[in-house]
């Protein structure tokens, strides 16, 4: 259903605002347009600002600041909204709240969404405002952090767009001695002491990343070792194993053929990881004999 209307802008929106700093944001007239700005209200009512509407976290719960207290506070999305000014109903002002427009500001029945940003855990408002054009004007998406190098848009389990880093990570052991008894048939993880490399949104023990970012995503594993196995002809596969249950298609197989032979190969797998989930390497062999992972390469990175 349409909320509101703007007239008297070309654009036919509201102007959304432009990012001051961290904690303010000024709302002016369209470049191009007449510097008073005149908005059409639920109620039919058209009302006016003229120059700048300054908001800012300062101002509290009031005119250009926040609807209620609960509005107030950091980590979460403001939606901005125009609103009648309290003391002359013909005018406009600007409030920001956590409430979103199925809901609308606290204590108005009239009002027009401009604009949905972020507030960080800091309490640093994103500067970034994500649109898309439909048949009213501008609906508008809410964004979560700012675009910089490295880093991608994802909509995020909450429903909003968030400019995150490609997490990555990769893992390395070399020239091992420890070795794991297996029972044949049964896979079991790789035991020694690995090194972490470079992480992004991951953390890293031994043998394991755990992915640490907030939307589920989708990660390409890639891992290649090299072993050696305490049992002639047998057949040794390795697996990428999440949350220390092997993906069976991950599995790779090998043949040992002289107890002691030394054998390099590799698995990979495709796995989607939610936040605090992990992966691990693990091994299994046809008999039950130690196995010595002498080298390890595990990588992961974001599809």
């Amino acid at each position: 259903m349409r909320t509101s209307l703007t007239v008297g802008h070309s654009a036919r929106r509201p102007p959304i605002g432009v990012w001051a700093s961290g904690t303010t944001i000024n709302f002016v007239a369209l470049p191009g347009t007449s510097s008073t700005v005149r908005l059409t209200f639920q109620d039919s009512e058209q009302r006016t600002f003229n120059g700048t509407l300054a908001w800012d976290i300062a101002n509290g719960v009031a005119e250009l600041g926040y609807d209620e207290a609960a509005s107030q506070g950091n980590d979460k999305l403001l939606y901005f909204y125009y609103v009648p000014k309290a003391a002359n109903d013909k005018y406009v002002t600007v409030l920001a709240s956590d409430n979103a427009p199925a809901v609308g500001p606290v204590g108005y029945a009239n009002w027009i969404l401009t604009r949905v940003s972020y507030i960080s855990a800091a309490g640093v408002i994103t500067q970034s405002v994500s649109q898309l054009v439909d048949e009213y004007g501008y609906r508008y998406f809410p964004v979560r952090g700012e675009p910089g190098v490295g880093k991608v848009p994802l909509w995020n389990a909450a429903g909003y767009l968030e400019f995150t880093r490609r997490a990555y990570g990769f893992y390395s052991m070399v020239g091992n001695g420890t070795a794991v008894a297996l029972t044949a048939t049964v896979p079991a993880k790789v035991a020694g002491t690995t090194t972490a490399g470079t992480l992004v949104e991951f953390t890293h023990s031994n043998n394991r990343l755990t992915y640490t970012g907030a939307p589920t995503r989708t990660f390409h594993v890639v891992v290649t070792l090299c072993l050696e196995f305490a049992a002639s002809g047998s057949i040794v596969s390795c697996y990428v194993a999440k949350g220390g249950t092997v993906i069976a298609a991950s599995q790779i197989e090998t043949r040992i053929v002289n107890a002691g032979d030394h054998k390099a190969f590799s698995c990979q797998a495709q796995v989607s990881l939610a936040t605090n989930e992990y992966i691990e390497v693990f091994v299994s062999g046809d008999k039950s004999a130690d196995c010595i992972v002498d080298d390890l390469q595990v990588y992961v990175r974001e599809t």
